[in-house]
């Protein structure tokens, strides 16, 4: 797996051709997950970290969309985090005495998954997570997923 930063400034002429750059590399990779965050520096942009496969690996042209193909098996690493997230839903559903797919779908979960959301932003991309279910779940569902992020050592300026 590799690592790519991208700088997104919020303000200026550059914003359009950053997007695109983003845009561009997203359309031709196979991502793995992605991690975004806002700075407030001197100047107001959005870090973004991207980890992908490379063709070299064994990765394809594939886009972030069809990473989250619900019917792709998963990895025994996500298959993990997957049931690790199983759980937690299984459990809280227990105790507010609902069903499970009320606080999430497989399907939802295994997005999740497979995208690796780390910020409350990124969590409405995913299917069924409406402004409700992101403001009552999505503190629990990103502390699982971050625990589960291999930790990674960066050089990138920001």
């Amino acid at each position: 797996m590799k690592c790519k930063g991208f700088k997104i400034l919020v303000t200026g002429d550059s914003f359009d051709s950053d997007v695109e750059n983003l845009n561009n590399f997203l359309s031709t990779t196979k991502i793995n997950f992605i991690s975004s965050s806002p700075v407030h520096d001197k100047e107001s942009y959005w870090a973004i970290l991207v980890f992908y496969d490379d063709e070299a690996s064994g990765g394809g042209s594939h886009s972030h969309h069809s990473r989250s193909d619900d019917k792709a098996p998963l990895s025994q690493e996500e298959g993990q985090l997957f049931q690790k997230l199983r759980q937690w839903r299984n459990d809280l559903a227990e105790q507010k005495r609902i069903p499970s797919y009320m606080i999430a779908h497989n399907n939802s979960l295994k997005q999740l998954v497979r995208l690796r959301i780390t910020n409350k932003g990124d969590m409405y991309q995913i299917k069924g997570f409406d402004a409700d279910r992101v403001d009552k779940y999505s503190e629990d569902i990103i502390e699982i997923i971050k625990g589960s992020l291999p930790k990674f050592k960066s050089d990138l300026p920001f």
